[in-house]
């Protein structure tokens, strides 16, 4: 998939893997609602983000803030199937 057709820019960070392959209808769930909510945006605003929206890939997901520019982040969210 190309970075165009997504409105975004690949980023390099120490704690991501950059792809645009998405294989798992998971995933295409959880980037159709990315798009529906960003509304134009980079990204969405983290109050246009319901979590009971993502209730069935909840379990799967971790939430980080970014922390001092994204040098660091924190865990907002870690879903139960993340400590598998």
């Amino acid at each position: 998939m190309s970075e165009a057709r997504l409105g975004q820019k690949a980023r390099e960070g120490p704690f991501v893997e950059q792809t645009w392959e998405f294989k798992d209808p998971q995933l295409w769930e959880l980037l159709e609602y990315w798009q529906a909510n960003r509304s134009g945006r980079p990204r969405p605003k983290w109050r246009n983000i319901k979590l009971p929206d993502l209730y069935r890939l909840a379990p799967q997901m971790t939430i980080k803030d970014a922390i001092d520019g994204g040098r660091d982040f924190m865990n907002r969210f870690w879903g139960t199937a993340m400590t598998d």
